[in-house]
């Protein structure tokens, strides 16, 4: 998740235990104080001894995310050309953060030439199994993110050979 910083690390606090040596901490500074700046990934194991001497082990598994801890946005392209040549050949959804999709694209008749749910896929300029015409056409998108906002957008986009 995108719980810690920009630097990758996780602060991890814990309570309840006295000071001089409250906390223990078994990553590579030994810290002792209650807080430690995690750099993931990794378990990080703590013990907390309190006014007492009474002492209790705790563990927190701190796992990498391969989604960048950005704000969840969305992106469309307005232009693509889907001519053969490897750049630009599929138009896709862009963004960080989706969780569900709805992808329409229409011709300027209103006639819908390619939808999918699933963010991976792109439209290759195809319908029906043939190549469309150099044109102007209106896509509309419903994201939902992970945060669960949804996002409702609808444009233009040219496609070009």
């Amino acid at each position: 998740s995108c719980d810690g910083k920009n630097d990758g690390s996780v602060d991890l606090t814990v309570t309840g235990g006295t000071m001089p040596y409250a906390y223990l901490w078994d990553d590579p500074l030994s810290s002792t104080t209650e807080d430690l700046m995690a750099l993931p990934p990794g378990t990080y194991t703590v013990v907390v001894t309190d006014a007492n001497l009474c002492s209790v082990a705790d563990n927190a598994n701190v796992l990498t995310s391969s989604t960048p801890c950005t704000a969840p946005y969305l992106y469309i392209p307005n232009i693509f050309s889907p001519n053969g040549d490897g750049e630009n050949d599929n138009l896709y959804v862009q963004g960080d953060g989706i969780e569900d999709i709805l992808f329409i694209i229409y011709d300027r008749w209103g006639e819908e030439v390619f939808t999918t749910t699933d963010i991976t896929l792109g439209w290759d300029g195809m319908f029906n199994e043939m190549p469309m015409n150099e044109a102007v056409f209106v896509y509309y998108v419903k994201a939902t993110f992970i945060d669960s906002e949804i996002v409702e957008k609808k444009g233009n986009l040219t496609l070009v050979r």
